[in-house]
Parts: C-alpha cells; structure tokens; sequence
C-alpha cells in the first residue's frame, strides 16, 4: 500500500446542531427561499412566515449552510408588510411560501432576487418585464387554464378511502389536504 494515499476517508469536521433555545429576534430582510432572516451572534437566522419588521420568540433549532433555522413560536408584533394569509391551507402547503407577506412587498422581494440572479451571470444591464402578478386563489387556476404552465402545478392527486383525493407539497412532504380552498 501507498502511505502517501489513503483509502480512507478524509475526516470532515461535521457542525455539531445547536442547542435548542428560544430567542427574541427582529427580522431584517426576506431570505432568497421567502424564510424572514434575523442575525444572533453573527449568525444568520431563517424563521418561516416572518416579515421584515417582525418582532418574534423563536426556537433554535437546527443548521442550514453557515446559518441557523428556527421555528416561530409567537410573534411579538408584526411587521408593516404582514397581511393575512388567504389560504386556510397556509403554514402547511409547501407552496405559496409569501402569503402572509403585502403583494408591493412580495413584488420587490421577487424582483430583486432576479436582479440579484442577473447580475450574478453579468447580465445586470439587461432589461427585464414588470413583473406580473395574480390575486390570490387565481395561481391554480391559470396554471390549469393555460396548457403551457399546467406541468408547474406542484398538485398531485392521491387516494384517500378509494377516492381521488387533492394532495399537495406540504413543508415536510407530500400530505392530503382538502381541494376547497386550493391557492
């Protein structure tokens, strides 16, 4: 054997998950997958279904690249781009991640991330459409009425006591949820 290579494996120090604590935080800024970011410690915190502005309790609870990721445990007082989710199905669904946020706000949030994207790839000159969006309750329904976006669907249909049954892409996973009030 070679004592210069190694079969084995390098070692790779692995971060050790945090200790779960509750914290008080103030979100600054939308994160690029729609999660409110606040900084602990000079750490980067993701808390789902927070705004810009939020005051919240949040639980610590695990790691994501070099940041942490907490749950929202109340929120404290709210943030001037809040609104009220539309959708009964909201905080569940894996879809329509901005609900709770104000549609000025949602548009600016989106549109920075394709700046940000543009100009990443050096195209930060090129000239880009306003941005269109639809009211709430309507997304599903002109994916379906137009034939060219209706594979982004993130919908699936399972079977629930032998009945097709609307499911959708939860947070977590796939989950059945009632086809109502889809957003």
């Amino acid at each position: 054997a070679d004592p210069v290579r190694s079969s084995a494996r390098p070692s790779r120090s692995v971060a050790r998950p945090p200790a779960p604590r509750t914290v008080t935080l103030e979100i600054d800024r939308l994160g690029s997958q729609g999660d409110g970011l606040a900084r602990l410690d000079g750490q980067t915190v993701f808390v789902p279904f927070t705004v810009p502005g939020d005051h919240v309790l949040a639980r610590i609870e695990s790691r994501r690249g070099d940041g942490l990721v907490a749950a929202l445990v109340e929120r404290l007082t709210s943030g001037p781009g809040r609104i009220e989710p539309s959708c009964p199905h909201f905080g569940r669904c894996g879809g329509c991640v901005l609900q709770h946020v104000e549609p000025g706000l949602q548009a600016a949030w989106k549109s920075g991330l394709l700046s940000d994207a543009l100009t990443r790839a050096g195209l930060g000159d090129v000239p880009c459409a306003p941005l269109v969006s639809l009211p709430p309750g309507q997304r599903a329904i002109a994916f379906t009425d137009n034939p060219d976006l209706s594979a982004a669907l993130r919908y699936t249909l399972d079977r629930k006591d032998g009945e097709p049954t609307l499911a959708d892409f939860t947070r977590k996973g796939i989950e059945l949820l009632s086809a109502d009030n889809p957003a």
